[in-house]
């Protein structure tokens, strides 16, 4: 028994998150992991904000729920964190098909766009409508 309480246990708790295409930059709860593919350690179950984001394609934005395996599960968990002799590892991956590249913005509407955009500007600074 003594043996075995100088033997703690361990559960790592790993997400791999990928994209196709890869190399999109990845934020999870507001930090920076990096570009897919991309493994981090995680602490707690439940739901997560993952935004992916690839320039020249849609972000995605998106609230993947991450459950607990039994053996995390109260009051198991006790166990298997403090007794159990080994190391247990605990990984999900989150795989996201980024979509179709979108097309180069038309010129012609963006500097019509900026043009509106300047006319409200001044008028804003004038105080008129």
């Amino acid at each position: 028994m003594l043996l075995l309480a100088a033997l703690p246990g361990c559960v790592e708790r790993k997400i791999l998150i990928q994209s196709d295409p890869p190399g999109a930059l990845v934020r999870m709860d507001g930090r920076t992991l990096g570009k897919t593919p991309v493994e981090v350690d995680f602490i707690w179950y439940g739901t997560h904000e993952v935004i992916v984001d690839l320039p020249g394609h849609p972000v995605i934005d998106a609230y993947p729920t991450i459950s607990a395996p039994i053996y995390q599960w109260v009051p198991l968990d006790l166990f298997f964190e403090a007794l159990w002799p080994g190391t247990l590892v605990d990984r999900h991956v989150l795989d996201y098909k980024l979509g179709p590249p979108r097309p180069p913005p038309d010129q012609a509407a963006v500097d019509e766009l900026m043009r509106r955009a300047a006319v409200f500007r001044d008028r804003a600074r004038a105080g008129t409508r």
